[in-house]
């Protein structure tokens, strides 16, 4: 009876040991993930309210609408910057975003269009690492209640 309970308290030393290390393992695995998602190359999508709370944060990001210029100048959101998919290449692209590690998100008119994911794909192929594309596009951006604006 005498060592019952000194055992008890090994037992459960033990068992508390046991336990850490199941949690350290699982809160590792949990950083291994958060770390390939990170280094996960190529474009990742963006919804309307993450692209409104970087504009509200003065997040430093270039917004790049792809549509036709004649649609750009009727009605963009705010801050975009006009480069019609047909006329995206290397020098265009680079015209507007010198810097290749900040990050370029693509919009169009909504998600039924390519577009988006052509332009997120070349920016890509250009040397471009931080490639964002808003799939739902302008239509969207209206539907959730966020301001447009037209060109001069």
């Amino acid at each position: 009876m005498k060592y019952l309970r000194p055992l008890t308290v090994l037992l459960l030393l033990a068992a508390t040991l046991i336990i850490n290390s199941y949690t350290a393992d699982a809160e590792d695995s949990k950083q291994q993930v958060k770390e390939k998602e990170k280094k996960k190359e190529g474009p990742r999508e963006v919804d309307a309210e993450e692209i409104w709370l970087g504009m509200d944060r003065q997040t430093q990001f270039a917004l790049i609408d792809i549509r036709p210029s004649s649609d750009y100048d009727a009605e963009h959101i705010r801050g975009a910057m006009s480069l019609p998919l047909a006329q995206l290449d290397g020098d265009t692209l680079f015209d507007l975003v010198h810097d290749k590690r900040k990050s370029v998100v693509f919009y169009c008119d909504d998600e039924k269009s390519m577009d988006v994911f052509l332009a997120a794909t070349k920016a890509a192929h250009f040397g471009y690492k931080k490639i964002y594309e808003y799939q739902q596009g302008l239509q969207d951006w209206k539907n959730r209640g966020f301001a447009t604006t037209r060109s001069n």
